[in-house]
């Protein structure tokens, strides 16, 4: 059975008072349909503080969410309040599969934290 969407306002792509969107909800909760739907509606994908979304995504473990929203093209390289990577993070965690994602969408191994921590220091101090 086909399910039909109907979009009741003029700006259904406005961001609610969390900071995200219709897609962004379907694309966290794996709802590729409707995340698809929402595109060909003209849906943006965006996020606030990428960076921060990204490195916590990778802090929770959340792998097929992370995968998603690489695959949407968010840069794996946006850097947090501290300036560290979601790189960072997976290797000061020891996530090998996520630091493997992330080199494979484009993540920078020579970025630098704010406090000058590369992603090597980042796994010898975890």
């Amino acid at each position: 059975m086909k399910k039909k969407i109907v979009l009741h306002s003029k700006h259904p792509f406005v961001l609610d008072k969390f900071g995200t969107t219709p897609l962004l909800e379907a694309i966290k909760n794996g709802h590729e349909e409707v995340a698809s739907i929402l595109v060909n509606a003209g849906a943006i994908f965006t996020i606030d503080d990428v960076g921060n979304f990204l490195c916590m995504t990778v802090a929770k473990k959340e792998l097929d969410l992370l995968k998603r929203v690489l695959g949407c093209g968010v840069n794996p390289n946006a850097k947090n309040y501290d300036q560290r990577t979601p790189l960072h993070i997976a290797a000061s965690e020891g996530l090998f599969t996520m630091a493997e994602v992330l080199l494979e969408a484009g993540a920078s191994v020579l970025s630098k934290d704010r406090y000058g921590a590369n992603i090597e220091l980042a796994y010898l101090f975890r």
